[in-house]
């Protein structure tokens, strides 16, 4: 008896992962990402805004941007961004979709502040994944701030990691 209430305990978990994630391709895209469910999600001008709800919303974004170009030129330029307030922490090499893909990470250097002047809880942090294609390139980013940014880590590289490319 016990180990039929285990089956069925580990059925029903099993279950309600499955329930937790919804997919999207763009109209004539050659990609899918899946992601939180519970997310709130934007499209437009080729790009996929996701946002997780309540409180952590307000501390973190993630985005997906289609590019035309060359992605080694994109980015270069983005590491030249990188300034005493926003520092280049990490620069390195990742797989996405099976692809080579420049890994890039900053942190900002000084405390930021809300719209009314306070202190935010920081440091905020951007990461990129510029993943090359055929024609153009994708970038999967994210910015945030704060322990709801830090607790969510797991579900944007699972968001990258879902990244599924195809031909057009």
């Amino acid at each position: 008896m016990r180990n039929a209430l285990l089956v069925l305990l580990a059925a029903a978990a099993a279950s309600a992962a499955g329930i937790d994630s919804a997919r999207f391709s763009p109209p004539a895209g050659d990609y899918a990402v899946e992601y939180p469910s519970a997310w709130r999600k934007s499209y437009g001008m080729r790009t996929l805004g996701l946002r997780p709800p309540g409180q952590d919303g307000k501390q973190l974004r993630f985005r997906l941007e289609e590019h035309d170009g060359d992605a080694k030129a994109f980015v270069e330029a983005l590491a030249a961004k990188a300034s005493a307030v926003k520092k280049l922490e990490a620069r390195t090499e990742a797989t996405v979709a099976g692809l080579k893909a420049s890994r890039l990470e900053f942190v900002e250097t000084v405390p930021l502040k809300s719209r009314v002047g306070g202190p935010l809880p920081g440091p905020a942090r951007e990461v990129f994944y510029v993943v090359p294609r055929e024609k153009g390139f994708l970038v999967l980013a994210w910015e945030g701030f704060g322990e709801g940014a830090r607790r969510r880590l797991p579900e944007l590289e699972k968001i990258v990691a879902s990244l599924k490319l195809s031909p057009r």
